[in-house]
């Protein structure tokens, strides 16, 4: 299992930007409610133009004690939109609240009533939010290609380049050390 620190993949690229208190693995209710955590699926909508499709790096509380997730800014288009995880499309699970493109990070303020938040999934754990330095191991886990490893290969500002092999829906997922 790889437990580590965190960045959020954009691409080939991380973002270093956000703390917050992780969650443990929560508890369901009567019915099974989907599991969301790192690596974990989404879709955004409210138009064609409003669509992305991408992943969380982690979730946990805000300051105001909100469920949040953590993401790539640049897949939060704007803020409102309904999120709904991928392979649970019955429903949306949250909402936009937050895309930052430098530092590309964003966040998801989700419903605790229709998730349950975990720290680990699919053989990654979120523990602590930092940072890496070039020639470090890591892995990542998307919605895409799931876990696949490497190095940091640059940093260019907070943004962090690995050649981890990333695609299309991996964005926002977390790259771990």
């Amino acid at each position: 299992m790889k437990t580590a620190r965190l960045g959020v993949v954009s691409g080939l690229f991380a973002a270093l930007v956000l703390a917050f208190t992780a969650t443990s693995t929560g508890t369901a209710t009567a019915a099974p409610l989907p599991v969301v955590g790192p690596g974990s699926g989404f879709v955004t909508t409210g138009g064609l133009d409003d669509l992305t499709v991408c992943s969380i790096a982690a979730v946990g509380y805000d300051d105001a004690g909100r469920l949040v997730a953590l993401t790539a800014g640049h897949c939060i288009l704007r803020p409102g939109l309904p999120v709904t995880l991928v392979g649970s499309p019955a429903a949306p699970v949250g909402t936009t609240a937050v895309g930052h493109w430098g530092p590309d990070y964003g966040v998801i303020v989700l419903d605790p009533t229709k998730v349950t938040p975990v720290n680990s999934l699919g053989g990654v754990t979120v523990t602590d939010i930092g940072t890496a330095s070039v020639g470090q191991p890591v892995c990542k886990t998307g919605l895409g290609s799931g876990v696949t490893c490497g190095s940091i290969v640059d940093a260019r500002g907070s943004d962090l380049i690995s050649d981890a092999l990333t695609v299309w829906s991996d964005s926002g997922g977390p790259l771990v050390v």
